[in-house]
């Protein structure tokens, strides 16, 4: 069983992927294109057994909010709009994993903030040593977060 934790977003989502034991068998960032082939991909060659999408509800955030310290209007539209377009790849991401038959988790938003803003914290947590970012670190959490969810399950 392998548990894929996707942080949502429009660009490159980041991704990553966990054994049964929740070890990092993969963590990386890509174009969202890419993800939504290799779920149709793995659906196409019977492949997506065994695999659980999980990924960050975004859906409940409000699209316009007003963020504390965003000095004025132009500023704030921009992070609207950027709320808007992770919401939209949440949902398309969401729909294809649906469609091509994996079972889907949704994770609530903010599960990974400690690690996602803290590359020291996430090595000391995971043990890995490569490059990341704060796509991949809060994709491990949901996909940690899945994973306890479904030992607890067990």
């Amino acid at each position: 069983m392998k548990i894929i934790g996707i942080d949502p977003d429009i660009d490159k989502p980041g991704v990553c992927v966990l054994d049964e034991g929740g070890n990092i068998l993969s963590l990386e960032s890509v174009p969202i294109a890419s993800l939504i082939y290799d779920l149709c991909l793995s659906h196409a060659v019977g492949e997506r057994e065994n695999k659980i999408i999980a990924i960050e509800d975004i859906s409940k955030k409000k699209a316009t909010f007003f963020k504390k310290g965003v000095a004025n209007h132009a500023a704030n539209t921009r992070v609207s709009n950027s709320i808007g377009m992770v919401q939209g790849s949440h949902r398309v991401i969401r729909d294809v994993a649906i469609r091509c038959g994996y079972t889907v988790i949704d994770v609530p938003s903010g599960v990974g903030k400690q690690v996602k803003n803290n590359p020291a914290l996430f090595k000391k947590l995971t043990g890995y040593n490569g490059r990341t970012n704060e796509d991949v670190r809060d994709a491990w959490a949901i996909a940690k977060w899945a994973l306890h969810k479904y030992e607890a399950k067990k």
